[in-house]
């Protein structure tokens, strides 16, 4: 459940309210869970792009996009 609470980016303070935890050592896995995930990453990594079936390069585009809330609408 810690992991599932972590995954949705709850604080440790109301894990602990959920679970009846009493001592921040159980409920303070963020790292450990930060750490199990890049070395997922790290070994399961897979290449993009690449060519088509015609020989061409395919090109691979990323955007990255902010969304907020404004203050006054």
């Amino acid at each position: 459940m810690i992991f599932f609470y972590w995954l949705y980016e709850l604080k440790c303070k109301h894990i602990m309210l959920f679970e009846c935890i009493s001592s921040w050592d159980t409920v303070n896995y963020n790292n450990y869970f930060r750490q199990e995930c890049y070395t997922w990453l790290l070994n399961n990594c897979t290449l993009l792009g690449g060519f088509d079936a015609n020989g061409q390069s395919v090109v691979i585009e990323a955007d990255k996009s902010y969304f907020f809330n404004r203050k006054y609408h």
